[in-house]
């Protein structure tokens, strides 16, 4: 990850002591073992931040973390002393910002290497696990991935867009073929199909017509002075230098009339229930009653002020600015938060969401369910994990993960489709950088550039051997 360098510290004398304690020589060496500090002195209550500003010294300002080697990361706001470090101590660098990018779909994970571009594919073969169809392609030079429910595009540096997957959602782009080979800017994919943004202006499309791949309706206006895409599960808008838009896909006429009212964002619970975050703060919800289109009941309090909205398949939670967290739709799927109301009024920093349930994350690192108990809304079994220190959480259709600061992994909700992580639990104890997620799988990306899988393993819970081809 880094290139091989070494130094030492000025105050590396013999004998040298700080308030009474002898200091400590470390080392520190990057993934693959070659030298970055070797044997430097570090006082007692220097600081671990300080230590990381040794390290970025030699690697250029590379934005770092500190791994033990048991595997477990240093707090760089804690002093050397209070996270135990000991003379002969050596510690690795490690790249903060992933070696390798994650990309899941619904069934099939796809995996990004920076150094040099190339692609690894897994899980459902006919859902995008499979991409042994453009291989050649994917062996280097890929600048991003992008994505439908079951279908992955690959966008090169040479502007070339190659697609494999399920043909019917963007899998077969040979309709388009001609227009993919070079000059693209950007790729977005709604549930079904791909929209591909020209360095000339102009879009071209394919995939399910429902969502987006037929696009013959508004033809004559994206041929040039497209600036900007948006998408939703179901359709596109496209933002010309005139000031004009125009929208295809399924249903999209109130969802365009939003945008061009200012709307920031759209959830779907589902096809037929929407929502949408304004950009003046408030909500505006329509479609099935009982599955969200609703909102009556918390009107006063999504009026205003709202930053986030997610979504179960039949419930909604709005996340306001000032931390509270207000909830309508389905009750048993989410809609009612009754049982968490004390946790949820004020400081939750982020709400996660699976098929069926609610998870809060709290600025207080602690974490709050609600919703189908099966489906992730009982977390009892790992309540004592879910105190404090978690960091961020994640979601399939049925089940939780949460990474802690200390790197490790907590999971609960169904046993098969992520809930139980028995398998690796080893791997997950710490240096756990973060996740990602199908329907039914986890995929987590380690400090050290290590993968590991656990779920379904048709939808991408048996990870195939990555360890050599992921931390180069």
């Amino acid at each position: 990850i880094f290139g091989s360098s070494s130094t030492d510290h000025p105050c590396s004398g013999q004998g040298f002591r700080s308030e009474g304690r002898a200091m400590p020589r470390v080392s520190v060496v990057r993934a693959s073992g070659q030298p970055v500090l070797q044997d430097v002195h570090v006082m007692p209550g220097e600081s671990v931040a300080s230590l990381l500003d040794r390290v970025a010294e030699v690697l250029g300002d590379v934005r770092s973390a500190l791994v033990t080697q048991e595997g477990r990361r240093l707090d760089g706001s804690a002093t050397v002393a209070a996270e135990g470090l000991g003379d002969g101590d050596t510690l690795t660098a490690v790249a903060l910002a992933p070696h390798v990018t994650l990309l899941p779909n619904v069934g099939a994970f796809a995996a990004l290497r920076s150094s040099d571009g190339s692609v690894r594919t897994w899980g459902e073969p006919s859902l995008g696990g499979d991409s042994s169809a453009v291989e050649d392609h994917l062996a280097g030079d890929v600048r991003a991935l992008c994505r439908t429910n079951a279908a992955f595009a690959a966008l090169k540096f040479d502007g070339s867009v190659h697609t494999w997957g399920h043909a019917v959602f963007g899998g077969d782009s040979s309709a388009v073929r001609e227009h993919l080979n070079g000059g693209v800017a950007a790729v977005f994919g709604t549930n079904s199909a791909f929209a591909a943004l020209k360095a000339d202006g102009s879009v071209w499309t394919w995939g399910s017509p429902h969502h987006g791949g037929e696009s013959s309706t508004v033809r004559e206006h994206l041929t040039e002075g497209v600036e900007s895409v948006s998408r939703t599960d179901l359709g596109f808008t496209a933002f010309k230098s005139d000031g004009s838009m125009y929208s295809w896909g399924a249903d999209s006429s109130e969802v365009v009339s939003e945008l061009k009212g200012g709307a920031e964002s759209v959830a779907s619970s589902t096809e037929l229930t929407f929502a949408v975050l304004r950009g003046d703060g408030s909500v505006a919800a329509w479609g099935e009653a009982q599955q969200g289109g609703d909102s009556s009941a918390v009107r006063e309090h999504i009026s205003s002020g709202v930053r986030a909205i997610s979504s179960t398949r039949a419930a909604f939670a709005a996340l306001k600015h000032d931390g509270s967290v207000h909830t309508w739709g389905d009750a048993a799927l989410g809609g009612d938060s009754t049982r968490v109301r004390e946790h949820l009024q004020a400081g939750v920093r982020a709400v996660c969401a699976t098929r069926g349930a609610f998870a809060a994350l709290k600025l207080s690192g602690s974490v709050h369910t609600w919703g189908d108990p099966q489906g992730g809304g009982d977390s009892t079994g790992v309540a004592q994990h879910l105190q404090e220190g978690v960091e961020a959480v994640y979601a399939t259709f049925t089940s939780f993960a949460v990474v802690k600061r200390d790197g490790s992994v907590h999971t609960w909700g169904h046993p098969e489709f992520g809930g139980d992580c028995a398998a690796v639990a080893e791997d997950l104890r710490g240096g756990v950088a973060e996740i990602n997620s199908t329907v039914s799988a986890f995929a987590a990306v380690k400090l050290n550039g290590l993968i590991r899988c656990w779920g379904n393993p048709m939808y991408g819970g048996l990870c195939p051997d990555l360890d050599g081809w992921s931390r180069k």
